[in-house]
C-alpha cells in the first residue's frame, strides 16, 4: 500500500487540507511503475483548491471516475472506479461537510428519487446478495436517494414484487441479477394500469449468466452500473410483445429465438458444470448431427402473405445489439430504433463447415456473422414477425425463458420502457 502526502493551500472558503493519502488496490502495477495514485503521470488524477475556494478535478481526471464520496468527522473518503480510495483530512468537521456537499452536487441529479432494489440472490453464481452488500449498497447509500431493498425467493417472484410496489413517476427499479429476472419485472410493470411503464426507469446490475441488455448499452461491470443508476441518465428502450393462441401475452426486451440458438441455450443445461464452454460443446454436437428445425414465418417486408418456409439452422429475432455479453447478434441495433432484427439461415445452403464458421463468428462477439461479405445469414429489419408453422423439434425462448412450442407473433413496442445508461 503506497501513501502520498500533499499540502494544499486553503482558498477563500478557508478549506485547509492537512494531508491526503492514496491507497492502491490494483493487482497490476501503475503505468510507468508509478506508485502514487495522484501523480499526474500515473492514473489521471489530481484534486486541488483553486483561489476562489472551489474544489475542482483537473484535466487529468474525469468526474465519471468518482464513484461516491463520504465524510466522517474531519475526514472525507473519495472512492474511485476500480477500488481506489483517497482520504482527505481537514482541520474541522465543517470543512469536510462543505467539501462533501460540493462533490455531491457534481455527482448527482438535483432532485433525489427512490431506488427500488430487487435482488435475485441466485444470480452471480449464488452471490447476488453479497455483490449488492459489498459493491452496490455503498454507492447507493452515499447518494441522496431513498433506497428500498427487496429479495426474490422463487421463480416469477419479481413479477409479483413489481406489481405490489408503490411506484411514482421518476422512480428507478434497480435489478441485481440477469436478463431473466429483469424479464419478470418488465412483465409485471407492463401489466400495471396505475402508472406508465416508461415513467419508471429500469437499471440493471449485471450479475446474470447472459447480461445481454447491459452489454447493449455499454455497461460491463457492477461498479459502472451502480454509478449510472445513482446518476439517473436514462434512454428509451423498445419492448417486445409475444403472442400465442390460448396463451397470455408476454413481454420482453432482448430476443426471441428458435432452432439451434434456443436448442443450445436450453438443452445444454445438463452441461452447466462446464460453464460457458457448455454452449460450444453442445453446439458442436448439433453440427455433428446436422440437426435441422422446421419453421415458416412472414413479415411485412418479406412479401406477406407468402411465408419463408422450410428447414432452418438458425433463427433469431432481437431488439438490441447483444443477446448475451459475449454475443453481438445485431451490431446495428439500437435500444430505441423501433425495429426487430430478424436473422435466419436456411438449412439447404449450409454445410457442417459453414456452421462451424458461423459459431466461431458468433463467439468472436464482433457481429462478423452478419457483417462478413461471405455471411450465410439472411438479415432484415421489421416491426413484426409472424411464425405460422413450427416443428415439434424446436425450442422457443423469449429473453432466454422457455415458451410453448407453437406458432407465435412478435411485435416491437417502440420506446415502451426506459433504461439506465452511462
Amino acid at each position: 500500500m503506497s501513501r502520498a502526502m500533499l499540502l494544499c493551500a486553503a482558498g477563500a472558503m478557508g478549506l485547509a487540507v492537512s494531508c491526503y493519502r492514496a491507497k492502491r488496490r490494483l493487482r497490476k502495477p501503475l503505468p510507468g511503475g508509478a506508485e502514487v495514485l495522484w501523480e499526474a503521470k500515473a492514473v489521471q488524477g489530481d484534486i486541488r483548491v483553486v483561489e476562489s475556494g472551489v474544489w475542482t478535478v483537473n484535466s487529468y481526471h474525469s468526474w465519471d471516475d468518482i464513484l461516491y464520496v463520504n465524510n466522517v468527522g474531519t475526514s472525507v473518503t473519495i472512492v474511485m472506479m476500480g477500488g481506489w480510495k483517497v482520504n482527505v483530512l481537514f482541520d474541522t468537521a465543517d470543512q469536510s461537510v462543505d467539501f462533501t456537499r460540493y462533490f455531491r452536487k457534481k455527482l448527482y441529479p438535483e432532485k433525489p428519487f427512490t431506488i427500488h432494489v430487487i435482488i435475485n440472490p441466485k444470480s452471480g453464481r449464488g452471490h447476488g446478495s453479497k455483490i449488492f452488500e459489498k459493491t452496490v449498497k455503498p454507492v447507493f447509500s452515499a447518494s441522496p436517494h431513498t433506497v428500498n431493498v427487496h429479495t426474490t425467493h422463487h421463480s416469477k417472484h419479481a413479477t409479483q414484487l413489481i406489481q405490489d410496489l408503490l411506484l411514482i413517476k421518476g422512480d428507478t427499479v434497480a435489478v441485481v441479477g440477469g436478463d431473466g429476472v429483469l424479464n419478470e419485472i418488465v412483465n409485471g410493470l407492463l401489466l400495471r394500469t396505475d402508472i406508465s411503464a416508461n415513467d419508471v426507469t429500469l437499471g440493471v446490475i449485471p450479475c446474470g449468466s447472459g447480461n445481454g441488455l447491459s452489454a447493449s448499452v455499454g455497461i460491463r461491470s457492477v461498479e459502472s452500473a451502480s454509478k449510472a443508476i445513482v446518476k439517473s441518465h436514462s434512454i428509451p428502450l423498445d419492448a417486445l410483445e409475444f403472442n400465442q393462441d390460448s396463451e397470455a401475452t408476454r413481454y420482453g426486451f432482448l430476443s426471441v429465438t428458435a432452432a439451434c440458438i434456443a436448442d443450445v441455450d436450453i438443452r445444454s443445461e445438463f452441461l452447466r458444470f462446464l460453464g460457458a464452454l457448455r454452449f460450444s460443446v453442445y453446439g458442436l454436437y448439433l453440427i455433428a448431427c446436422k440437426k435441422t428445425w422446421r419453421l415458416s414465418f412472414v413479415t411485412p417486408e418479406l412479401d406477406a402473405p407468402n411465408p419463408v418456409s422450410g428447414q432452418v439452422d438458425f433463427f433469431v429475432v432481437s431488439s438490441v445489439s447483444h443477446i448475451a455479453e459475449s454475443t453481438n447478434i445485431a451490431p446495428s441495433a439500437r435500444t430505441d430504433d423501433g425495429l426487430l432484427h430478424l436473422q435466419w439461415v436456411p438449412s439447404e445452403i449450409t454445410s457442417r463447415a459453414s456452421l462451424v464458421t458461423l459459431f466461431n463468428q458468433l463467439e468472436s462477439n464482433t457481429g462478423e456473422h452478419v457483417l462478413s461479405p461471405s455471411s450465410i445469414v439472411e438479415y432484415t429489419t421489421t416491426a413484426e414477425v409472424v411464425v405460422t408453422e413450427i416443428g415439434d423439434e424446436n425450442i422457443v425462448t423469449l429473453d432466454g425463458e422457455l415458451m410453448p412450442c407453437k406458432p407465435f407473433t412478435v411485435t416491437c413496442l417502440p420506446s415502451k420502457l426506459r433504461l439506465v445508461a452511462p
